[in-house]
């Protein structure tokens, strides 16, 4: 893609879509694109404070840890997503790593240019701030998620959060690929590996996604979210 495509895609959908023209424009200006391969570390969790990173191809693998376990994929970004908004604004250190699972592009912002960008107009921060909420609301969903008592509901959830359609269908049904591997989606799901691959092997079976190796195709969106409201 052409620097203009790959800002096309970046704010297609996702925080910078529901933001103003001016402000969109006064990132997007200030983007540095960025090029990673196949398990290239973004950032890593302690990393100090930087700027922030869009995806605009491919896709980036959020990795969370506690003080005694970890670390596990807790995400995925996909193209319009961006992450490492807390560090940006708080200046504290990162509180996850972030990992290329294929090539993928991104669009980096550094932190001095967020400074610059509220510098002339202060009115920006509560577009920052959108962004990390909209974070937070993500996050939010995922910690409900796993209360779902029913355990296929739960790798459903999963499916769909990591495909992009966890609170939103696209306005055509269409296959979409998952670059997480069955164990990934156990460990997100909070199932064991072995009720993780029967239950998609039955998903399998009844024609909504098709699994392969370190990933999944998700067929039918529609039905899989279909089965959750049930």
């Amino acid at each position: 893609m052409t620097p203009a495509e790959l800002r096309r895609q970046v704010s297609a959908g996702g925080w910078l879509a529901s933001t103003p023209v001016s402000f969109r424009d006064a990132v997007l200006d200030r983007t540095v694109i960025r090029r990673y391969g196949p398990g290239d570390v973004l950032h890593s969790t302690g990393d100090e404070a930087g700027g922030m990173y869009g995806v605009a191809e491919g896709m980036i693998r959020l990795m969370l840890s506690a003080i005694d376990h970890g670390p596990y994929c807790g995400h995925l970004l996909r193209p319009g997503s961006w992450a490492g908004d807390v560090g940006a604004i708080t200046g504290g250190a990162r509180l996850g790593s972030l990992i290329s699972s294929g090539e993928s592009v991104i669009l980096y912002l550094p932190r001095a240019a967020i400074m610059g960008i509220v510098a002339e107009d202060p009115s920006y921060w509560r577009h920052f701030v959108a962004g990390t909420m909209l974070n937070l609301n993500i996050a939010f969903g995922a910690i409900a998620d796993l209360m779902l008592r029913d355990h296929r509901k739960r790798l459903i959830a999963v499916l769909l959060r990591a495909a992009g359609v966890r609170n939103e269908l696209p306005p055509v049904e269409r296959s979409i690929e998952v670059d997480l591997s069955q164990t990934d989606i156990a460990t997100m799901a909070n199932v064991t590996r072995t009720t993780a691959g029967a239950t998609l092997r039955r998903f399998e079976q009844a024609g909504l996604l098709r699994t392969g190796y370190g990933k999944v195709t998700i067929l039918s969106p529609t039905r899989l979210r279909r089965m959750l409201m049930e």
